[in-house]
C-alpha cells in the first residue's frame, strides 16, 4: 500500500508504493505536491490529484514512463519546472481553466501525447512547454495567451496545424523548430517577433505569409523548410537575417521589399529550386554567401543602392549566365566563384576591373574581356594589391636587380657588377610603375586573378619588343668586360 510522507503544512514530500501498485489516489490533506514526489515512479500507470492541491512541484512526476493520464484539478494555478517531463506514456492530459501558466518543460519529452487542450485561462506557454511531444497531432492555443516560448513545441514531428490567435505577440527561439509534419500555420499581425530557428526543419510546410507588424527575420527562422515553394516577405521587414532561408530548396521565387535594407550571411544559401530573385534599391548590403549554392538562378541585377558585395555570396551559382552591376559597388573575393554559366558581365562606370576579376577567379571560362560591357563610359584602371602580371614582376625585379648592382659598383669598384638595363628602359619602367603603384600606394596584380586594359596590353608588347634591345645591350656588354 502507498505511503506518503505528508508534513503538517500538507505538503506531500514523498510517496512510496509497492512493486505491484500502479494506481495512487493522493488523500484530501495534501495542499501541495512537493518537488519529485514521484519522480521516476515508472510503475505508476494513473494517479488521482484530490482539490485540495493548488500546486505541483518542481519535476513532481518526472520519468514516470508508465503514467498514461492524469487529471489535474481546478485548484491548480500552474503547473511548473519538469513537471511531467519524460512522461513518455501519457496519452492525455486535462488541463483545468484554473491554470494561468505552462512552466518550462512541463510536459517535455512526452512522446505518446496525442492531444492536448489548452484552456483560456493561459496566458504563457513557457520554454520547451511541449518539446519533443512527437505524437501531437494538432493544438489550439487560445486567446488569453500572449507568448509562445523558445522551445515549446520543439520537434513536435507529428504536428500537422496550429492555430495561433491574435492575442500572441512573440513567437520565441525554436518554437517549431523540427515540426516536420507542419504543413501551414498562420501568423497573425499581432506577432512582432519571430524568434531566431522559430520554424527551422519544418520540412512539410509550404508556404507562409509574414504579417506586417514584423520588422525582421531573424537566424535561420526558416533554415531547412525545403517544402516551402512560397513565402510573402511584408514592406515592414528591413532585414533578413543569416541564414533566414537557408536550405528551402523547394522555393522557386523570393520577392523581397523596398524596405529591406541588408540581406544577411547565407540568407538564401543553397536554395537550388530559386530561379529568380528581385534585389531592390533599398538594399546597400549582401553578406557572404548569400545566394550561394542557389543552382538554379540564371541571372541577377544588383542595384545602385548595394555598396559592397561579400566574399562567396553567389558561390556555385552555376545557372547564371547574365549579371549586372551597378557602380561604384566593393566586391570582396569569390564572390562569383564557380558561376561557371556566365557569359555576359554588364557593369558601368567606376567599377573597380581588379575586383570583378577576383570575383571570377579563373572559374569562369566563359567570361572574356569581349563579354564585359560598360555602360556610361570606361571602366577604371586596374589597380592591384597583390601580385603583378608574372611579365611586370620579372621585368621590375630585373630593373631593381640592376640598379642595386650599379650603385653597389659605385660604391665599390671592386664589387663584381652584373650587367643592368639601358637608362631609357629604366627611366621609362620606374616613372610607370611609381605612377600606377608606387604613389597609389598599391601593390602587384596576380596574373591568374587579371584581366589586362589595353594600356597595360601596350605595356606588355613594349617590354617584349625591349627584349631584343636588352639581349644586344647584354651581349655588348659582355664583350667589352670581358
Amino acid at each position: 500500500m502507498a505511503m506518503f510522507n505528508v508534513n503538517e503544512a500538507g505538503l506531500l514530500i514523498t510517496c512510496t508504493l509497492e512493486e505491484w501498485e500502479t494506481d495512487v489516489v493522493i488523500p484530501n490533506n495534501v495542499t501541495s505536491i512537493g518537488d519529485e514526489a514521484f519522480k521516476e515512479c515508472t510503475g505508476l500507470t494513473s494517479v488521482t490529484i484530490p482539490d485540495s492541491v493548488t500546486s505541483i512541484g518542481e519535476r513532481a512526476f518526472k520519468g514516470c514512463t508508465g503514467l498514461t493520464s492524469v487529471t489535474i484539478p481546478d485548484s491548480v494555478t500552474s503547473i511548473g519546472y519538469e513537471v511531467f517531463r519524460g512522461c513518455r506514456g501519457l496519452t492525455s492530459v486535462t488541463i483545468p481553466d484554473s491554470v494561468t501558466r505552462i512552466g518550462y518543460m512541463a510536459f517535455f519529452e512526452c512522446s505518446g501525447l496525442t492531444q492536448v487542450t489548452i484552456p483560456d485561462s493561459v496566458k504563457t506557454i513557457g520554454d520547451a512547454a511541449f518539446g519533443g511531444c512527437a505524437g501531437l497531432t494538432s493544438v489550439t492555443i487560445p486567446e488569453s495567451v500572449t507568448s509562445i516560448g523558445d522551445d515549446a513545441f520543439w520537434n513536435c514531428s507529428g504536428l500537422t496545424s496550429v492555430t495561433i490567435p491574435d492575442s500572441v505577440t512573440s513567437i520565441g527561439k525554436e518554437a517549431f523548430q523540427g515540426c516536420s509534419g507542419l504543413t501551414q500555420i498562420t501568423i497573425p499581425d499581432s506577432v512582432t517577433s519571430i524568434g531566431s530557428w522559430a520554424f527551422r526543419g519544418c520540412t512539410g510546410l509550404t508556404s507562409v505569409t509574414i504579417p506586417n507588424s514584423v520588422t525582421s527575420i531573424e537566424y535561420s527562422t526558416f533554415e531547412g523548410c525545403s517544402g516551402l515553394t512560397s513565402v510573402t516577405i511584408p514592406g515592414s521587414v528591413t532585414s533578413i537575417g543569416a541564414g533566414a532561408f537557408n536550405g528551402c530548396t523547394g522555393l522557386t521565387s523570393a520577392i523581397i521589399p523596398d524596405s529591406v535594407t541588408s540581406i544577411g550571411d547565407g540568407a538564401f544559401l543553397g536554395c537550388t529550386g530559386l530561379t529568380s530573385v528581385t534585389i531592390p534599391d533599398s538594399v546597400t548590403s549582401i553578406e557572404g554567401a548569400a545566394f550561394a549554392r542557389c543552382e538554379g538562378l540564371t541571372s541577377v541585377t544588383i542595384p545602385n543602392s548595394v555598396t559592397s558585395i561579400e566574399y562567396s555570396t553567389f558561390e556555385g551559382c552555376t545557372g547564371i549566365t547574365e549579371l549586372t552591376i551597378a557602380k561604384d559597388v566593393s566586391i570582396d573575393g569569390y564572390a562569383f566563384e564557380y558561376c561557371i554559366s556566365l557569359k555576359e558581365v554588364r557593369i558601368t562606370d567606376g567599377l573597380d576591373l581588379y575586383q570583378l576579376r577576383r570575383a571570377l577567379p579563373g572559374l569562369n571560362p566563359l567570361v572574356t574581356r569581349e563579354k564585359i560591357y560598360f555602360h556610361g563610359g570606361s571602366p577604371k584602371a586596374i589597380r592591384a594589391k597583390e601580385v603583378m602580371h608574372r611579365g611586370f614582376a620579372k621585368l621590375i625585379h630585373l630593373c631593381f636587380e640592376r640598379l642595386f648592382s650599379l650603385s653597389k659598383a659605385i660604391e665599390d669598384p671592386n664589387e663584381e657588377m652584373l650587367l643592368f638595363l639601358p637608362v631609357e628602359l629604366q627611366s621609362y619602367i620606374l616613372s610607370w610603375v611609381y605612377e600606377v603603384y608606387v604613389s597609389k600606394e598599391e601593390a602587384l596584380l596576380d596574373s591568374d586573378s587579371l584581366m589586362l586594359t589595353p594600356a597595360e596590353t601596350a605595356r606588355v608588347n613594349d617590354y617584349n619588343r625591349h627584349k631584343e634591345l636588352y639581349s644586344s645591350f647584354v651581349q655588348s656588354a659582355a664583350s667589352s668586360i670581358l
